[in-house]
């Protein structure tokens, strides 16, 4: 039998709220199945919810899509630094001056594929790095 962990007990562990901990489940961040009148986490479940605590590869819009997907031509200014093999400041300052456009969901920037594609073309010291595929 699986080793499993109340809300409570995960709000307790992970030093927040147990309303932190339920939103991070309905979010879809957080794995729980429902034993009777309660929630209860698998401790794998919590413990890879815990590594990825402060990741935003999971972290959706208001309906429901992953704000970060590669495949859809969405892209983290950490994805495109590690694509680039550069700083992440490096691409925050390319960000802050306007050489890479990008837009926000939130307080999350979203860089979209042919935004990157257009600062490729636009700035040769990092066209030579890499080339975006699929469309």
């Amino acid at each position: 039998m699986k080793e499993c962990l109340t809300l409570r007990q995960v709000s307790e562990l992970h030093g927040v709220t147990y309303q932190s901990i339920f939103l991070s489940m309905k979010k879809g961040k957080l794995k729980a199945h429902k034993e009777g009148l309660r929630w209860m986490v698998d401790v794998n479940d919590y413990r890879t919810f815990k590594e990825l605590r402060y990741s935003r590869s999971l972290s959706r819009d208001p309906e429901g899509n992953l704000i970060y997907s590669p495949e859809e031509g969405r892209y983290s200014p950490v994805q495109i630094a590690s694509i680039l093999e550069t700083p992440d400041q490096n691409i925050y300052y390319q960000i802050r001056t306007g050489r890479l456009k990008c837009k926000r969901i939130g307080g999350v920037i979203v860089i979209h594929k042919n935004d990157f594609q257009e600062f490729l073309d636009k700035y040769k010291p990092f066209s030579g790095r890499v080339q975006i595929s699929g469309d």
